[in-house]
């Protein structure tokens, strides 16, 4: 198949993101990336540094979205703590109806991949979003003197370590307990 001449750099991003919605990051490769833009490796790495950095920006960019809608979801609340919960239980309400179609017997490997994806998208706008709701509690007095990096660290590891059973449970009696916890970090 001969070679193109030239690509666009949004051309790269979206075979890119394609590939690691059908194949996941593991199982993407550069070379399968140009062979699909009919491009040499020496072109791609012209537009992109790595895999990784493909990877990034495009979760970065979905990211952003999904950020959006969470802002618009608690643009409305006016309490600090309340904002919390809100975009708490909308976190773990995409990351469950993410996983609630890979919980069926007819399991698609392809499906994991691109919910694994997703997730990192959600799991990027929650922090951020969340980084961004710590900053104006704090900035207007309604959360305790909290150092915000180590506190979204904290929650962080209790979200990371509570996921996978979130994920794969139909019942949702721990969503409520780790909201309570969250909020109670940043009294």
């Amino acid at each position: 198949m001969p070679k193109k001449e030239w690509v666009s750099y949004r051309d790269i991003i979206k075979t890119f993101e394609n590939f690691f919605m059908h194949y996941g990051y593991k199982k993407t490769t550069v070379d399968e990336v140009a062979n699909e833009l009919r491009i040499s490796k020496k072109t791609m790495y012209y537009y992109i540094r790595s895999k990784y950095d493909a990877y990034m920006y495009i979760v970065h960019k979905l990211a952003k979205s999904k950020k959006n809608e969470y802002h618009e979801a608690i643009a409305n609340i006016s309490n600090c703590q309340e904002k919390i919960k809100t975009l708490t239980v909308m976190f773990f309400q995409h990351v469950r109806s993410l996983n609630s179609s890979i919980n069926n017997a007819d399991y698609d490997f392809e499906l994991k991949n691109r919910n694994t994806f997703l997730e990192d998208t959600y799991s990027k706008a929650y922090y951020d979003t969340l980084n961004d709701v710590l900053s104006a509690g704090k900035k207007n007095n309604e959360i305790g003197n909290i150092t915000i990096s180590f506190t979204l660290k904290i929650i962080n590891a209790i979200i990371s370590q509570t996921l996978p059973i979130i994920k794969t449970s139909d019942n949702n009696k721990m969503e409520p307990e780790i909201v309570r916890a969250i909020k109670k970090i940043v009294e």
